[in-house]
């Protein structure tokens, strides 16, 4: 339980998957993943290029996510449960989920998710959060993450924030998100 897996310099294209299009982190696994590009990959339930479960801990710096999908639920680009997860210097560019999370759905983490130097552009979501979507996230904690062009068709555009979720941030820019419910940004 105590290797790590590091992935860096890798380009990942048109990859398929019911759970996490490109990679599937499971229980109690360890990703340090950089300088890193995600093009135009799928997965039918959760997480269009990653999907990380219970206990894994994952590091993501210096990613580009382009075109990441969705068709049934959760997680355009990344899909994250009672995971340790830090991202910096991240940019997702028009992902989409059939459901919640257009760019990054995060579900009981009783961890902080850590987001910094983030951009989430154009991101959609057949429900709520077309950038973020957090459900019972024991800390969202964003420092200088942009989340613009991004809709929802139900609520929180932008981001979407719920039940026990805690949310700090600093430099946050939230510009022409919308929602077909309540908060268009957040």
């Amino acid at each position: 339980y105590d290797d790590t897996v590091t992935i860096t310099n890798a380009t990942f294209t048109d990859s398929l998957g019911y759970y996490g299009g490109v990679i599937a982190l499971g229980q109690y696994s360890e990703l340090d993943l950089s300088d890193s590009t995600f093009q135009s990959n799928t997965a039918y339930y959760y997480g269009g290029d990653l999907w990380a479960t219970a206990n894994s801990e994952l590091s993501v710096t210096d990613v580009t996510f382009t075109d990441s999908s969705v068709t049934s639920y959760y997680g355009g680009s990344v899909y994250l449960y009672n995971s340790d997860v830090e991202m910096d210097g991240v940019d997702f560019d028009t992902p989409s989920a059939g459901s919640h999370g257009g760019a990054v759905y995060a579900y009981y983490l009783s961890d902080t998710l850590y987001m910094t130097d983030v951009t989430i552009d154009s991101a959609s979501s057949g429900a709520n959060g077309g950038g973020i979507y957090a459900y019972y996230v024991a800390d969202l904690d964003l420092t200088d993450v942009s989340v613009t062009n991004s809709t929802a068709t139900s609520n929180g555009g932008g981001i979407y924030s719920y039940y026990y979720s805690a949310l700090s941030a600093s430099g946050l820019e939230l510009d022409a998100n919308t929602s077909g419910g309540h908060g268009g940004g957040l």
